[in-house]
């Protein structure tokens, strides 16, 4: 059965799983309750404007984008987002599901680490 939070469905995929588990177990309640605030509030948002964003990633996104303020996350060389960026990065899909995922969605192969 899915989650639904204020309307908004939680996505069933193994990727958010996978970052919902990761999450709680490398984060402290604040962060993982905040950074499911943010997907939530995300979609609300994006709906209002007519936008349909993918809710996987959205939800990736939301969950990773403030791992950069924690170890083991964090390197004081880069500013925080970017160091959750790159820990995102590290956590993408792999194999044939992230195939699956890229023709979904009509990305090419050399997009995700363009964008990283």
């Amino acid at each position: 059965m899915s989650e639904i939070i204020a309307g908004v469905e939680i996505p069933e995929t193994a990727a958010v799983a996978e970052a919902t588990r990761l999450m709680q177990e490398m984060t402290s309640p604040l962060i993982y309750h905040h950074s499911r605030r943010v997907f939530v509030f995300g979609a609300i948002h994006a709906h209002r404007l007519g936008v349909e964003p993918d809710p996987e990633l959205l939800y990736l996104s939301a969950m990773f984008h403030d791992t950069g303020l924690l170890t083991p996350f964090s390197d004081v060389e880069q500013r925080f987002e970017v160091d959750g960026a790159d820990h995102a990065s590290k956590q993408r899909l792999t194999g044939r599901d992230h195939r699956r995922s890229r023709r979904r969605r009509r990305c090419e192969r050399t997009a995700g680490p363009r964008a990283w």
